[in-house]
């Protein structure tokens, strides 16, 4: 039996109002920040030598699978098992992880802020806490 539309539509606007109110909760343990470690470990390790490419594209093609893979099969045992109250939660909390619109909206307004009041390079800096490249050029 597959959830109907009305609860997933739930699920959805659920997580919406969970990402508006909280944000990226800074002291729980976060599922992006996670998979951003995971990059950062595989990258220092693989990016090295013979095969560069190769070697990227099976850990984007594993972190990918695994992103899918896991969840739907916690939730297809929750369905399985019948309680649509337990799918809602788990279903919320996973989407709201996927989500970041309020933390990043926030941490723009950062950037905007700081290079007006400080200038370019604290602006660059102010960049490098959001993103995952040299910020410096």
């Amino acid at each position: 039996m597959i959830v109907g539309l009305p609860l997933d539509l739930f699920v959805l606007l659920s997580a919406f109002v969970l990402d508006f109110f909280l944000g990226d909760p800074r002291k729980f343990p976060h599922l992006i920040v996670g998979y951003g470690k995971v990059i950062h470990f595989a990258e220092s390790i693989l990016n090295k030598g013979f095969g560069r490419l190769l070697k990227g594209a099976l850990i984007t093609s594993l972190l990918v699978i695994i992103s899918y893979v896991v969840p739907y099969l916690v939730l297809q045992k929750i369905i399985d098992f019948g309680c649509p109250v337990l799918y809602f939660a788990v279903s919320t909390i996973l989407l709201f992880y996927c989500l970041a619109n309020r933390t990043l909206i926030d941490e723009g307004r950062k950037v905007f802020d700081v290079l007006e009041q400080q200038g370019l390079e604290a602006g660059r800096q102010q960049v490098s806490f959001i993103v995952g490249r040299e910020t410096n050029k």
